[in-house]
């Protein structure tokens, strides 16, 4: 950890260096203008883009491609968040990629000096311990009836339509990619095999890039 903590101190040091290029640290930096986050939550950023954004591909059934590119040849600037934002199928495809397949399926904290109290909807305040361990089971919330109905396990991106909740790096990353490349593979949706590690990842599901004009 204090290889990686000095590893990203120094990518971040540099990045102030240089405001004006176009990597995931110099966004997050425009995204703090307001220094709304200190420099130990930005290297915690960084530790979640490099565990969980490493390694990743996702992709949508062929019935919703011509869907998302039609939505997307309506917008010319693909850095205007207020367009992205009203697109419902490429929200809808992200949003439903991530909540059925997190990159991290588990997260653990533990509860600092003092102790703290928080507010839940079944418990009320609950008061925690200073030094209690707790682990937050990502992709049981993501996956729970009680929380999504019977169709939780659905890969189903038409739910989200009248829901926002991602952010402007994500937006502009998926739909550069789907407004440049057919996106293609052999494996069905429900025939993706998962195997969780430190994340959780695909191992038969390759995704093939290939330009648009290309046969």
């Amino acid at each position: 950890m204090h290889v990686v903590d000095d590893a990203n101190k120094g990518m971040l040091h540099n990045a102030v260096k240089d405001p004006y290029s176009s990597t995931l640290i110099h966004e997050l930096l425009r995204q703090n203008a307001g220094i709304v986050l200190s420099e130990h939550e930005l290297i915690c950023e960084l530790h979640t883009l490099l565990a969980a954004g490493h390694e990743n591909a996702s992709s949508a059934p062929h019935e919703l491609l011509q869907e998302l590119l039609d939505e997307l040849a309506m917008v010319t600037d693909l850095t205007d968040y207020n367009a992205l934002s009203k697109l419902p199928r490429l929200n809808g495809v992200i949003n439903v990629t991530l909540r059925v397949f997190p990159l991290a399926y588990e997260m653990a904290r533990e509860v600092g000096p003092g102790g703290v109290t928080v507010p839940t909807t079944a418990f009320g305040l609950l008061d925690l311990p200073e030094g209690l361990h707790i682990e937050i089971p990502i992709r049981g919330i993501h996956c729970g009836q009680p929380i999504w109905g019977d169709d939780a396990m659905t890969w189903n991106p038409y739910r989200w339509d009248h829901i926002n909740l991602f952010a402007l790096m994500e937006l502009r990353f998926v739909a550069c990619i789907v407004k440049r490349y057919a996106l293609t593979t052999d494996v069905p949706m429900d025939g993706v095999q998962m195997q969780s590690t430190i994340r959780m990842r695909m191992t038969n599901a390759w995704v093939r890039f290939e330009r648009p004009h290309q046969k």
